[in-house]
């Protein structure tokens, strides 16, 4: 769940305590009461930032880091509830009361959030941006680089696509009105089968209905409305004109967030922490797989290194990734490497490839190498025909396809300046004088596209971006659903831990001592009810610390089944020369 998500339905009051606890000063500025409002983006970079989460670390106790440790092993960002971690706790010997004092710690520093699921129930989650975090600061080594040999004898697997360019035929589409809705709000057949066949990325390549993650991509990134009157969808202008002038790499790094979205609510948690340690890679080094795999087993995340675990990511994961440019995959010698053209963790940056220009050639075709800034990938679409995808592309100008453009308002001198301006050979005046017959000398209309308007800026370096054009209907905002999350609990004083436990004798937690047998049955039984811990010294050894599990009468007494550690065990009476309760905040 994204962190924006949390602190936005959290009240006002809880996001101060946030701010001021992770160094920010300033107080929420948000417009209503219950909300952080614009100040929430600001919290949001903080909470997440390497430097931040580690400072938490640092205040948590031993106890408490290895509760966050088994957060992130066992859920990573996935729900959870209080009692399935104490499960998880007991089989490493932490006690309920242990993990309940560690929860509400981490509360209280912005590390764990709780949302209402029911009456008096409650989820609990590690929001998704800070688990690469988490990751690198507890359980570091996750990435080893391959041999710089293995880039050059290698053989790629598949080819590597763009969902920003995937987005942006959909777009095309639309704003032809070609994508016609069905009552229930699918993709009309012929509709969906135009989109697939203009779609780099294939079916196989990217499990199921690829062409529906595209169309899913676009409406998370607002670039979508409903037409008005009639059963279809358009673009949203100003959204439009602002997605386009960003760099490929920015726009291939929110539609990743988009896309993993979708998928983390089927995924396990080692899925998600195996992602989370991609996302941190470095740009353009390569990474064995295998090795990733050994890691996850070494630190917990797995329990074996089998076959089909691996090629189960591969195939849900690794392979749509790259399908969609998010990822390159090499082979060599059965073993599987990966490498990422540009940061997926949130830092701003161009692509690593570059682009100079497209060639136009005499035949009226216009080839374009990779990775071309979407506002010219748009105007081709708009007065040119797509007549291959993939690495390299090409568009072919058409009588057909320069008229449509002329009826839609884009003049010949412009297109011709933008061939010009493009291309990285002389265009041909036979070119040029094409445009401008099948234009038939028509100038710019009254309604125009939205990336003409936007080329035309950029080239006389004025004007606002994302105004509004006539006859078009802008998105309206999306509003997110509101989130019952619940408060940050206050700071407990020492007081007010010790008022939970009034009913217990001072001496059962202060001191190790040795009670009469029924005295520490009931002190074990006490323990038992809280989920404590036990302090127990056997003979001249050190304290041991024990989880009570059960007690149970045997023949020469009563018996008290524990665990220590991993393992399970069982002591009577005799088995101790001392027992104390070890209460969290107290006495630990």
């Amino acid at each position: 769940m994204k962190l924006g998500s949390l602190l936005a339905g959290m009240p006002r009051s809880s996001a101060e305590h946030l701010r001021a606890f992770s160094g920010q000063g300033d107080s929420c500025s948000g417009p209503e009461p219950g909300s952080c409002g614009d100040a929430v983006s600001g919290l949001v970079l903080r909470l997440a930032s390497a430097q931040a989460l580690a400072d938490c670390l640092e205040r948590l106790k031993p106890w408490m880091r290895q509760v966050l440790k088994i957060v992130i092993r066992k859920f990573g960002s996935l729900p959870f509830e209080e009692n399935g971690l104490e499960q998880a706790a007991l089989e490493e010997g932490l006690s309920g009361a242990h993990v309940k004092s560690a929860l509400l710690a981490m509360r209280r520093c912005g590390i764990v959030f709780a949302l209402r699921k029911a009456w008096r129930e409650e989820l609990l989650v590690i929001p998704e941006e800070a688990l690469p975090v988490w990751v690198s600061l507890l359980f570091p080594g996750a990435l080893t680089e391959a041999a710089d040999s293995m880039q050059e004898r290698g053989e790629s697997v598949g080819e590597a696509g763009c969902a920003a360019y995937d987005v942006l035929y959909l777009m095309h589409m639309a704003d032809n009105g070609q994508l016609k809705t069905t009552r229930q709000g699918e993709l009309a057949k012929p509709a969906l089968r135009k989109l697939q066949e203009g779609l780099a990325v294939s079916g196989e390549e990217a499990g199921l209905c690829p062409e529906k993650q595209v169309l899913r991509m676009a409406r998370s990134s607002g670039l979508l409305a409903e037409r008005p009157a009639a059963s279809g969808l358009q673009p949203s202008v100003a959204a439009l004109v602002s997605w386009l002038s960003r760099s490929v790499a920015d726009v291939q790094r929110e539609l990743y967030g988009h896309w993993k979205q979708t998928g983390s609510d089927e995924a396990e948690a080692w899925q998600l922490i195996a992602s989370a340690c991609i996302e941190q890679a470095a740009p353009n080094r390569w990474y064995r797989l295998d090795l990733l795999f050994e890691w996850l087993r070494d630190c917990g995340m797995i329990k074996d290194i089998a076959d089909n675990l691996q090629q189960d990511f591969v195939r849900s994961c690794l392979i749509p990734m790259q399908a969609f440019g998010w990822i390159r995959l090499l082979l060599l010698d059965g073993c599987l490497a990966f490498s990422i053209p540009f940061s997926l963790s949130g830092e701003s940056g161009q692509a690593a490839d570059g682009y100079d220009g497209f060639i136009v050639q005499s035949d009226l075709e216009i080839v374009v190498p990779p990775y071309p800034p979407l506002s010219l990938l748009w105007e081709l679409l708009n007065w040119s025909e797509l007549a291959s995808r993939g690495q390299i592309s090409v568009f072919r100008l058409t009588g057909n396809s320069v008229r449509r453009a002329a009826e839609r308002g884009i003049a010949a001198d412009s297109i011709n300046r933008i061939l010009q301006r493009h291309s990285l050979v002389p265009v041909e005046p036979a070119v040029t004088l094409a445009v401008k017959e099948w234009c038939g000398g028509r100038e710019q209309g009254a309604e125009c596209s939205a990336m003409f308007i936007l080329a035309e800026k950029q080239a006389t370096g004025d004007g606002e971006m994302g105004q509004d054009i006539a006859g078009r209907v802008p998105l309206e905002e999306a509003r997110a659903p509101e989130l019952a999350c619940l408060p940050v609990p206050a700071a407990a004083s020492a007081e007010a831990a010790a008022a939970l436990w009034k009913d217990v004798p001072v001496a059962w937690w202060r001191t190790p001592a040795r009670y009469h047998p029924s005295t520490e049955k009931e002190l074990a039984r006490k323990a038992i009810e809280r989920k404590a811990m036990l302090g127990l010294t056997r003979g001249a050894s050190v304290e041991e610390r024990v989880v009570p599990l059960s007690l149970r009468e045997a023949e020469n007494g009563w018996r008290m089944e524990a665990m220590l550690g991993t393992g399970r065990i069982s002591l009577q009476p005799g088995d101790w020369t001392q027992i104390r309760l070890v209460i969290p905040g107290m006495n630990d």
